[in-house]
C-alpha cells in the first residue's frame, strides 16, 4: 500500500510541476519586452505558435511592436490568426472576399498593418465604392506546401471569391528544408520546417540551415501537445538544438552521399520516397515540385469556382519570373518593381518592400485586376 501511495504522490507531484511550468511559460510568452543587462528595454517579436499540420502559424490576438535595424512598426494579428484589422469569420452578404496567401512580403514584413499591400488594396477598393474585404493570410516563411494545407483546412471555409498567391524566389528553396508527409496524390498532408523553429515564447529561431533530417516525434498525443502545450514546445525545441549539435557533421556527410541526382519523370508518377529525396537534390527539382503544388492549389480552387491568381514578389528575378512570363494568371512584381528602378521601394538593410514598395505593389495589382476584369468596379 505504501508503495502505491508513493507512486501516486510522485505522479501528482510531477503533474503539479508540469502544470506550474506550463503556467510560467504562458506568462512569459505574453511578454513583448525584455530588459537587457545594460538596463535597456528591447521589444520582442513573438507572434508565432507551433502548429501540428502547418509547422507554425500566427498567434490569434497577438499585438506588439516589430523592431529591427531599419524599422519599428506595430503588428496586430486578428482573431482569425491573420495580419491586420479584425475580420468576420463568416462572409458578410453582398461583400466580396479576397484571400491573400504567401510569405513575409504578403504579410507586410517591416511595415505597419495598414501599409501592407493587402490592407492598401482593401482601402483602395472600398474608397472606390466596392464592397470588398481582403484577408491577409500570409505568414513569414510560408511556401506553397503550407498555402495548400492552409486552404484545405481553413482557407476555403472562409468562402473567398478570389485567391491571390504571392510567392518569393526563396519559397522554392524552402521546400528543400521541409519534411513533408505526402498522400497518394503526392501532395502534402502535413509539413514541418527543418530550419524554422518556434520557441515556447513565440519567437522564431533559425537552426539547421543545411536542412538536415530530424528525428520523428511520435509520442502519444504529440500533435495535440504541439498546439496546446508550451512546455512540450520548450522540450522539443531544446531537444532539437542538442541533437543538431551532436549530429551536425555526420548528417551533412550523409545528406551529400544520399541525395544523388534529381528524379526524372512526372511528379505524379514518382514514388513518395523519391519526391522526398528529390527535394534534397537542389533547386531544379524544388522548382518542379513548387509548380506541382501551385497547379494543385489552382485545381482545388477551380473545383470550388474560385479564381486564383499568382503574384511574384521579392527583390530578385529568377526562375519564378520565367514561369510567370508564361502564365496569363501571374503578375511579376519582382520584375516590375526592380530594386535598380525603385531603390526606395525596399528597406535599406532588410531587403523587404518598404511602405513605398507596398504602395507600388498595390497600384500594380489594382491596375492588373482592372485590366483582367477581376472584381470589376461598380461606378
Amino acid at each position: 500500500m505504501r508503495r502505491w501511495a508513493s507512486v501516486l504522490v510522485g505522479i501528482v507531484t510531477t503533474l503539479l510541476c508540469v502544470g506550474i511550468t506550463e503556467i510560467v511559460l504562458r506568462r512569459l510568452a505574453e511578454r513583448h519586452e525584455v530588459r537587457l543587462q545594460s538596463g535597456e528595454r528591447k521589444t520582442v517579436f513573438n507572434p508565432y505558435r507551433t502548429d501540428a499540420q502547418l509547422s507554425y502559424a500566427l498567434r490569434p490576438g497577438w499585438s506588439g511592436v516589430h523592431d529591427s535595424a531599419d524599422f519599428r512598426v506595430g503588428v496586430h494579428v486578428n482573431a482569425l490568426g491573420m495580419r491586420g484589422a479584425e475580420q468576420p469569420r463568416e462572409k458578410t452578404p453582398g461583400v466580396r472576399r479576397v484571400l491573400v496567401l504567401g510569405d513575409s512580403f504578403g504579410f507586410g514584413w517591416g511595415v505597419e498593418d495598414a501599409e501592407a499591400f493587402p490592407a492598401r488594396l482593401e482601402a483602395r477598393w472600398r474608397n472606390a465604392g466596392q464592397a470588398v474585404d481582403v484577408l491577409d493570410a500570409a505568414v513569414p516563411g510560408y511556401a506553397a506546401d503550407q498555402s495548400l494545407l492552409f486552404l484545405r483546412e481553413r482557407g476555403f471555409a472562409l468562402a473567398p471569391d478570389l485567391i491571390v498567391l504571392a510567392s518569393c524566389q526563396n519559397d522554392v528553396e524552402d521546400l528543400g528544408a521541409t519534411r513533408l508527409e505526402l498522400g497518394a496524390d503526392r501532395l502534402p498532408r502535413r509539413t514541418e520546417s527543418l530550419r524554422r523553429f518556434i520557441g515556447e515564447d513565440g519567437r522564431m529561431h533559425y537552426l539547421n540551415e543545411a536542412g538536415r533530417p530530424l528525428p520523428e516525434w511520435s509520442l502519444p498525443g504529440s500533435r495535440w501537445l504541439v498546439e496546446h502545450s508550451l512546455f512540450y514546445t520548450y522540450l522539443r525545441y531544446n531537444a532539437v538544438r542538442i541533437w543538431l549539435g551532436a549530429t551536425e557533421r555526420f548528417a551533412i556527410q550523409r545528406r551529400e552521399r544520399e541525395a544523388g541526382s534529381a528524379p526524372e519523370g512526372p511528379i505524379e508518377s514518382l514514388p513518395l520516397e523519391e519526391i522526398e529525396r528529390g527535394l534534397q537534390t537542389g533547386p531544379d527539382f524544388q522548382l518542379r515540385y513548387h509548380r506541382f503544388l501551385v497547379d494543385a492549389i489552382r485545381r482545388e480552387a477551380a473545383r470550388r469556382g474560385i479564381p486564383l491568381v499568382t503574384v511574384v514578389t521579392g527583390s530578385e528575378v529568377g526562375p519564378l519570373s520565367d514561369d510567370c512570363g508564361r502564365d496569363t494568371e501571374c503578375l511579376d512584381l519582382a520584375k516590375q518593381l526592380s530594386r535598380a528602378r525603385y531603390p526606395d521601394a525596399y528597406l535599406a538593410l532588410d531587403g523587404h518592400w518598404s511602405a513605398r514598395g507596398h504602395a507600388l505593389a498595390a497600384d500594380a495589382i489594382d491596375a492588373w485586376f482592372a485590366a483582367k476584369g477581376l472584381l470589376a468596379r461598380e461606378r
